[in-house]
């Protein structure tokens, strides 16, 4: 996935709505990616193209606080990545929910 598909997911779940509001304020989301790795690669694409490597990594996004089930959001990502991932995106998505003292989740 890259930078910019993870970018449009936190749109999507930050314009996502749960019981008529918001799942958390805009600000309240944030994304980056980390335990990435390169593979070399040589192949020639359309005969004028060469792939030199894949670069494989986590994106990760969090939402804190979050009050909204951890498994509503894990599911309007899991409908977001089915309908908008590509080729080399993984379709396993792991998640954290700790919960704060507000009894707010902190997701990831």
């Amino acid at each position: 996935m890259s930078k910019s598909k993870i970018a449009t997911l936190k749109q999507h779940l930050a314009s996502a709505e749960y019981q008529g509001h918001k799942l958390a304020l805009d600000t309240q989301f944030d994304s980056w990616i980390e335990g990435g790795r390169i593979e070399p690669s040589s192949k020639t694409i359309n005969g004028n193209g060469v792939l030199a490597a894949r670069f494989y990594y986590s994106g990760v996004i969090s939402i804190n606080p979050c009050f909204a089930p951890a498994a509503l959001i894990c599911a309007f990502a899991s409908f977001w990545l089915q309908n908008n991932g590509g080729r080399y995106d993984s379709t396993d998505i792991e998640f954290t929910a700790d919960v704060n003292d507000d009894n707010a989740n902190e997701n990831e």
